[in-house]
């Protein structure tokens, strides 16, 4: 598994760069015999339209394998982001940084819905947006385009690497809402009115106009396919962003059913446009990994319509409460703290099996479809708690949960920064160390578990699955 892979998903509020990676099984179901519907290369089970001849042999072999070359057997998605754009040297990340020889697939993070409930990206006039027009020194954009920006320099890179470049839409800051010219966050629903009436039915018109925008802008500007990040689509309360509670409270018994309609709409317009242009055009979403949050999605029947699935098997714990667990645990080893006080491992209905790790998400996804359009998420980056006590060198202990009011915009109810940064008092694992032995909060270091790994401390499943 390749993980020198750059992500960069962001909670814009708290500024915390995030860093992650997203890899795939290649264990592939064979194809349906004798379908008169099904044309070759149609990975099973994937929704046709009907009456339209989708090409889809232009990026699936005859058993319906996604081909990305000999020397990518497996997925390798990386997120490159729209605001590491060279503003700050410092944070600058831009298209001639990507690691192209290690990846097969990009996401671009973020496309938001504006006021209108179409795709935005800003003033595509004005000459310093940096999805379209910027220009930066030493990367290359193709004068023949017509359009510059990250997505000029994403075209014309990902041409010679034969890597496929994919818009998300949406994203935890952005799904209900976006960012104006000065940078503040307009809260005006987003996915949620955009796909849901006020009074819970399903707006038809509000889907088929984000649609048509979002295929436009892919057609435009020579990307593979769309992505969805509506987080979350869930009836159950409380998910997604608190500063959207507005806007996702009262409409969620209706969320999942108008998620659907969308899914639908834009795998059959895809689809149209996919047999016009003669390519197969990509719709994949970024999927929630904990059971909370899917218990709340039916079975997840929007599958069907997807290439594959993102499961974002990550922020499994965090700050936002006062248990100290695995940010992204891989599977569960039946003393998850949180679990336990929601009785979740002596309720007969769970079977003893915890809901928040990789192995558990994995198996649900599993259910629908097959292995090898499953992707498990990667994350490169730390999640931290402050005056950790109990536990076995913190692990499963407890941190006060800190004062809401007062949390960073997107993981509280305030604007200042003070929730969830810094690992002090969790020891192994859970911190890295100064040059004087003292500990250092994990904040957003990338390389808490490089550095792990390279003194010999593994975690404690490695002996039990290798």
């Amino acid at each position: 598994m390749e993980n020198s892979i750059q992500k960069g998903l962001v909670n814009t509020g708290s500024k915390l760069s995030l860093l992650a990676a997203i890899c795939a099984a290649t264990i592939y179901s064979p194809l349906s015999a004798g379908s008169a519907t099904q044309p070759d290369c149609r990975p099973d089970g994937l929704y046709q339209t009907p009456g339209i001849q989708v090409p889809y042999c232009t990026i699936y072999d005859a058993e319906g394998r996604e081909v990305m070359g000999a020397d990518h057997p497996r997925r390798v998605i990386g997120y490159f982001t729209s605001w590491r754009s060279g503003d700050d040297p410092q944070a600058a990340y831009l298209v001639n940084d990507i690691p192209w020889e290690q990846l097969t697939h990009i996401n671009y993070a973020f496309v938001s819905i504006g006021s209108d409930g179409k795709v935005n990206v800003g003033d595509v006039n004005d000459p310093t947006n940096v999805a379209v027009n910027k220009e930066w020194p030493g990367v290359e954009i193709d004068p023949a385009l017509g359009f510059k920006g990250h997505f000029g320099a994403l075209a014309t890179a990902k041409k010679k690497h034969g890597v496929k470049t994919l818009i998300s839409i949406g994203g935890w800051a952005e799904t209900g809402g976006h960012f104006g010219p000065d940078g503040t966050r307009i809260a005006d629903g987003g996915f949620y009115t955009m796909t849901t009436n006020a009074d819970g039915s399903v707006n038809t018109q509000g889907i088929e106009t984000f649609a048509n925008s979002a295929v436009e802008m892919m057609r435009n500007y020579q990307f593979d396919g769309l992505d969805i990040d509506y987080e979350y689509p869930t009836s159950m309360s409380g998910a997604g962003n608190p500063d959207d509670k507005a806007f996702a409270e009262s409409r969620r018994p209706h969320l999942w059913k108008s998620y659907e309609v969308l899914m639908k709409v834009l795998r059959e317009k895809l689809d149209v446009a996919s047999a016009q242009d003669g390519v197969h055009y990509m719709l994949t979403i970024a999927a929630p990994s904990s059971g909370y949050l899917l218990r709340g999605m039916e079975t997840m029947s929007v599958n069907q319509y997807l290439d594959y699935v993102n499961i974002m098997t990550y922020d499994l714990h965090g700050a936002w409460n006062d248990h100290v667990g695995h940010n992204a645990a891989l599977y569960d080893t039946g003393k998850d703290s949180e679990l336990a006080m929601w009785n979740v491992y002596g309720t007969a209905a769970y079977g003893g099996i915890g809901y928040l790790n990789t192995d558990w998400a994995y198996h649900y996804f599993r259910g629908s479809m097959p292995a090898g359009r499953i992707n498990i998420g990667v994350p490169y980056y730390t999640r931290g708690w402050k005056n950790v006590t109990g536990g076995t060198n913190g692990l499963w202990g407890r941190a006060p949960l800190p004062n809401q009011s007062e949390c960073p915009a997107g993981t509280g109810e305030g604007e200042k920064n003070n929730c969830g940064y810094g690992a002090l008092g969790i020891d192994n694992m859970w911190h890295d160390k100064d040059a004087n032995g003292n500990e250092m909060g994990a904040g957003s270091n990338p390389m808490w578990h490089a550095k792990n790994l390279e003194k010999g401390i593994w975690g404690s499943y490695a002996a039990a699955y290798g």
